[in-house]
């Protein structure tokens, strides 16, 4: 796969569609005391057109120097005009992490305070980081699980307590020396709907003809409890696929708890969630504020709640609800 760059902040060069350099060098930084301090490194920020829902996505770093201020790794997801990003980074204190650099938002700007990365994981030491080694680097992105390989051990497992239906891939640099970053390789998955109901025949018919239907015109694979076969906790199977999915689409027609459990669960999660109810419907107080999806259990009610869903999938996979 080609790939398109644009560098966002700093400087970096596109040897090739999956190569990047990073030159490095030396920065100029004021402390919290005010002091003026000439021996910072240098910042870059590419981003590609690669875009996923999930998958994975590598690359080989390689530092060709080793100093006390370095790092580089894979960009999942940026917001530009802030100048924030969520990367899986190596170094800059831990061996590896997922973490996540705020920008310069107008909350932070008006108050003055000093923006700060947050770790959703970390591992190890950036003092046992080797000099001209190739460390290859592979981020697997499930819904909000994101598990983190290098060199062929896995580092990290961590829930980002949020899902990002579109990730936007690139390259984050930190260094005052030369970084590599070649072989850059993105495998997508499709996005996935966990669909919450009761398992009764109307309901499944709701499920079968319109749910599923549905999602597949927008390459969205769908899955309920009741598919999952094995041994385990059903429980600990159903926390798992919420976290994992993309998206949440739940018919709350019925005061079921179970429903309304994982209704919950996915909410606190913040995941996009698509709530369908029968028309006459009277949703409990939390959830009244959402925006549901009524519908008529007849041939015409069936084509409305059709459009809703397809305008709602739209919203969500576009990142604009």
């Amino acid at each position: 796969m080609q790939f398109r760059w644009v560098p966002v902040s700093g400087e970096a060069s596109v040897e090739s569609p999956n190569h990047l350099r990073f030159p490095g060098g030396t920065s100029t930084y004021t402390t919290e005391e005010g002091e003026i301090k000439h021996d910072g490194a240098k910042v870059a920020q590419m981003l590609s057109d690669a875009r996923f829902s999930g998958g994975k996505v590598s690359a080989t770093i390689n530092f060709k120097k080793i100093s006390e201020r370095l790092a580089a790794g894979i960009t999942l997801m940026a917001n530009p005009e802030l100048g924030a990003h969520l990367s899986v980074i190596l170094g800059s204190g831990p061996l590896c992490s997922v973490r996540m650099w705020p920008g310069i938002s107008s909350q932070n700007g008006s108050t003055g305070a000093t923006p700060t990365w947050t770790d959703y994981g970390a591992v190890g030491s950036a003092t046992s980081l080797l000099e001209n080694h190739d460390y290859h680097l592979e981020v697997s992105v499930t819904g909000s699980r994101v598990v983190v390989v290098l060199d062929g051990v896995q580092l990290i497992n961590t829930d980002l307590k949020y899902s990002v239906p579109k990730y936007t891939l690139g390259a984050w640099f930190f260094s005052k020396d030369e970084i590599d970053f070649r072989d850059f390789r993105v495998s997508s998955v499709s996005a996935t709907a966990f669909v919450v109901m009761e398992f009764t025949e109307s309901f499944n018919d709701l499920y079968a003809q319109v749910i599923k239907p549905i999602c597949e015109q927008f390459s969205v694979e769908t899955l309920r409890a009741d598919e999952r076969y094995g041994p385990g906790s059903i429980l600990t199977d159903i926390q798992k696929q919420i976290v994992e999915s993309s998206l949440i689409i739940a018919d709350i027609t019925p005061m079921n708890a179970n429903v309304f459990y994982e209704v919950g669960y996915a909410h606190a999660l913040r995941k996009p969630t698509i709530l369908l109810a029968q028309r006459g419907t009277k949703l409990p107080f939390d959830i009244s504020g959402f925006r549901t999806i009524f519908y008529d259990n007849t041939i015409n009610g069936k084509a409305k709640v059709e459009e809703g869903l397809q305008r709602h999938l739209k919203a969500v996979l576009s990142g604009t609800l």
